[in-house]
């Protein structure tokens, strides 16, 4: 309820901070109208070598008429010679010209556009005085230059009590609460009671130590709250009863409360007569289901609705017809098809059936003390169930032993088994990736790189930078520096020109595998996705694979979708 009632307290003074900036703002952009005026310029330049003639006072009135004619503020003119002065209609009150000459030496230190905003002291030099409702309680001052940079008059702008109170009034700011507006020095320029106005604000110093501070008077607590109004360092301050303000804020609470329970309850007595039009016909449709699953089908709903529910029992009362008109065909079709399914059932072996029989066999040999066999089953039932595997995305571990269950069956059928070397980072075993990019390397290797005679291959996997490093290596006959370079160009291509060469490729032996892992890879992850190949002919050959560790998944649900 605390940090509630200041928020509301700081919200209002915000609106009116905004209020009163609006307002300097229009007196500032008035005072520029006047000081760019041609014509105003002119009489004022006339007006220091010769007297002023009632027509230019007329007119120049006139101007500022009309250029104050959507506003409050009131603006006077003061000539640098003679005694006379120009205003506004809007302008109450008698100016203050002995007032005004004291405050021009202020003006006469400014710059061509600067504009000097007066405190509380400056509007009414005796500080005991206490400021009426005509007086201004925001005033600005500059003085107006000919093209020689002289001066020839000073320009007032100002807003009295009045009119300040109904630009607040127009923001709710002064509801239920005090408001003040003070100079950089802590004097009150504006009181909306008429009470400090001129006076020295007494919590003046508390102002700065936080934008909210509550007063403690008489066992009374006040909340404090002020805001910068933004121009001659001025803050506008609301003083209101901490108590009110909570019981407010409470009944409001209470109030929203019950309107609240109120919409509630009108809306859940609204949605149930709505849901209630539906529903009832729905459940007849229901009752009718059920009726059809007794195995009547003649009955009908017979519902006549123009909307969906209507068209809804139409569609059910065709659908029953057109069953009790087909029941003889689908019972010959129903003949048909279970005689079709036995025939594929016959040709079909599901692939558990396959395992289970494998398991069997496997269960067979290891009684019969065939361990080397049994482990040659354990390898292909293992491979056989990856590759049923409906799963597009694996972690590299998973990877990393599905390969290794290959190598297992390739080395099974070789006379000269391979040696697998494996350096695996931890970071890297639970990364996401594509099926089978690894395996189609290896079966590469064993076909082409080391086909007739032992040898040794090398999986690593590393982190570089966010990205996975995954190396394989073999010691077989390599690759002819032809090739090679063929090999390498392909997988430097996009997708469109590696599909064309390899069309035109007569050999397609070893970049096959290559080229389908390179189009796949590069579709999932893109530019961050590249394949070298490194081989000396006779040393071995080494493919290098790099990709993101993120990013994949995200690239490859945007193609699938």
């Amino acid at each position: 309820m605390k940090d509630q009632t200041i928020s509301n307290e700081n919200y209002s003074l915000e609106i009116g901070s905004l209020s009163i900036n609006k307002v300097i703002g229009d007196m500032i952009q008035v005072m520029n109208y006047v000081l760019f005026d041609n014509e105003i310029k002119s009489i004022l330049n006339r007006g220091i070598h010769e007297t002023i003639t009632p027509s230019a006072y007329v007119e120049l009135n006139s101007k500022l008429d009309h250029l104050t004619r959507n506003s409050n503020i009131d603006i006077y003119i003061i000539p640098l010679q003679g005694e006379k002065h120009f205003v506004n209609k809007s302008y109450r009150g008698k100016v203050d010209i002995d007032g005004a000459r004291e405050r021009i030496n202020t003006l006469d230190d400014l710059h061509t556009f600067e504009v000097h905003g007066f405190s509380s002291l400056d509007i009414k030099s005796d500080s005991k005085e206490m400021i009426d409702y005509d007086d201004h309680m925001i005033l600005l001052g500059r003085r107006l230059v000919d093209y020689n940079n002289q001066t020839t008059a000073y320009l007032f702008a100002g807003m009295n009590k009045t009119e300040i109170d109904k630009v607040l009034s127009s923001s709710d700011i002064n509801e239920n609460r005090t408001i003040f507006l003070l100079d950089e020095d802590g004097r009150v320029l504006y009181d909306d009671k008429m009470e400090h106005t001129g006076t020295q604000f007494p919590y003046f110093s508390e102002l700065h130590s936080n934008n909210s501070v509550f007063i403690h008077e008489d066992e009374n607590t006040f909340l404090m709250s002020h805001k910068d109004v933004g121009y001659a360092n001025e803050s506008l301050v609301s003083v209101s009863s901490y108590d009110e303000a909570t019981s407010a804020l409470g009944k409001a609470y209470t109030v929203n409360i019950y309107l609240l329970g109120s919409s509630l309850v009108v809306l859940i007595v609204i949605l149930f007569f709505v849901v209630s039009q539906f529903t009832k016909p729905i459940g007849k449709l229901a009752n009718i289901s059920h009726e059809i699953e007794k195995g009547n089908l003649k009955i009908r709903s017979n519902i006549q609705r123009q909307d969906e529910i209507g068209r809804l029992g139409t569609a059910f009362d065709l659908m029953l017809d057109k069953i009790q008109d087909m029941i003889h065909q689908v019972k010959v079709e129903q003949s048909m098809k279970r005689k079709a399914e036995m025939e594929i059932l016959q040709a079909k072996i599901k692939p558990h059936f396959i395992f289970n029989i494998l398991n069997t066999i496997r269960i067979n040999m290891i009684k019969n003390g065939d361990t080397e066999t049994s482990r040659f089953i354990v390898s292909f039932n293992k491979y056989l169930r990856n590759t049923y595997k409906g799963e597009e995305w694996i972690t590299l571990h998973e990877e990393v032993n599905y390969t290794l269950d290959y190598l297992d069956l390739i080395n099974f059928m070789r006379k000269h088994p391979l040696e697998t070397h494996l350096t695996l980072a931890s970071a890297t075993l639970n990364v996401t990736v594509p099926r089978f990019f690894i395996q189609p390397i290896v079966e590469n290797i064993c076909k082409h790189g080391i086909s007739n005679q032992s040898g040794n291959i090398e999986l690593k996997t590393t982190v570089e930078d966010s990205y996975v490093i995954v190396t394989v290596q073999d010691d077989g006959e390599g690759i002819a520096k032809t090739r090679l370079n063929l090999l390498q160009a392909n997988l430097e291509l996009d997708k469109q020109n590696i599909v064309s060469k390899y069309l035109k490729d007569e050999e397609k032996t070893f970049g096959i595998g290559l080229k389908n892992i390179y189009e796949r890879m590069r579709l999932i992850y893109g530019d961050q996705f590249s394949m070298k190949i490194e081989s000396e002919l006779y040393k071995g050959t080494t493919v290098t694979i790099r990709f993101p560790i993120q990013g994949g998944g995200f690239i490859n649900e945007g193609i699938t979708s």
